[in-house]
């Protein structure tokens, strides 16, 4: 059943008997925390099956401002996974991400991607000077659109953009469309959508399930 509110409510609601389980993904950092600590609530914590679930920005390559390899770069290099992941995200339900396969499938890059990407405000200051925006000047304001997310990975997005827009000083607004919304302009041709967002998760475990939305025209 449904019953207030789920993403900050549901493991009240188990504490009290009202619920016989919650999904990992209505609980907070703070809520992992009191189960660590917890010897019942630890054993009889499942970690969830999964589905190599990797959240993703995505931009529009052909057009401005994103078709500048090192404002994408700058972007990519402004977001603190780690600090969005221990605040955010919690540890029990994800890791920071620098390559699209999760670490342990063949073609995972993650090492040699994470030196690419890593949180380098000045770096990524730097970046976005040399595509001619020095501190954000002359940046236009963008939307990062996300794909019907439930609330608790939205919040997700929220807090990338949030690091992206305090080291860049540029604006972003979240706007999460409804699901086939966000899907017609990703797949206009050309595309409709400049700057977004998905959780994606595996259909099947090889990597082409994850590489192959990857293709010469866009997605």
């Amino acid at each position: 059943g449904v019953y207030g509110d789920q993403l900050n409510g549901s493991f009240l609601a188990f504490q009290n008997g009202e619920i016989d389980r919650v999904n990992y993904t209505f609980l907070s950092p703070a809520d992992f925390e009191v189960i660590e600590n917890d010897p019942v609530l630890l054993e009889n914590y499942r970690a969830h099956g999964g589905d190599f679930r990797t959240d993703y920005l995505l931009f529009d390559t052909f057009n401005p401002p994103f078709d500048d390899l090192n404002v994408r770069l700058a972007f990519a290099k402004a977001v603190d996974r780690e600090a969005i992941v221990e605040n955010v995200v919690g540890a029990r339900a994800g890791i920071p991400a620098y390559s699209f396969l999760a670490p342990g499938f063949p073609a995972a890059d993650s090492e040699g991607l994470s030196e690419t990407q890593a949180f380098d405000c000045e770096a990524a200051q730097g970046l976005l000077a040399d595509a001619g925006f020095p501190e954000g000047d002359g940046f236009p304001d963008v939307e990062l659109a996300l794909r019907g997310e439930a609330e608790f990975i939205a919040n997700w997005y929220t807090a990338a953009a949030a690091s992206i827009s305090q080291c860049l000083n540029v604006t972003i607004t979240v706007n999460n469309l409804e699901f086939q919304d966000y899907m017609t302009r990703l797949l206009d041709r050309p595309t409709s959508l400049t700057f977004g967002g998905v959780s994606y998760g595996m259909d099947y475990l090889d990597p082409a399930n994850m590489l192959g939305v990857w293709v010469s025209t866009g997605r």
